[in-house]
């Protein structure tokens, strides 16, 4: 996942593997990229972003799923929320 002023175009633009924003302080963009194997049934990600100030009036949200090799797998969505806090 990730939140950012500036649209993701690539898995580069992506966190690392393992890495959460959250424990980070202040970033460019705000995310996390953890294995979605890690708990049978429904789990919830969570991530929050503190940044400088910046000039937009627009957030970009993206989700991905990225797969290493090749397998049959099915993962879903249920609910994406974002919620604003001013500072």
């Amino acid at each position: 996942m990730r939140l950012g002023a500036e649209r993701p175009e690539a898995e580069e633009d992506f966190p690392d593997l393992g890495l959460n924003t959250t424990d980070l302080g202040e970033t460019p963009y705000g995310g996390l990229r953890e294995p979605l194997w890690l708990a049978d049934g429904w789990r919830e990600y969570a991530f929050e972003w503190t940044t400088p100030e910046i000039a937009t009036d627009t957030l970009y949200v993206a989700v991905g799923t990225a797969v290493i090799w090749e397998a049959d797998a099915t993962h879903y969505v249920d609910e994406i929320s974002v919620t604003l806090e001013e500072r």
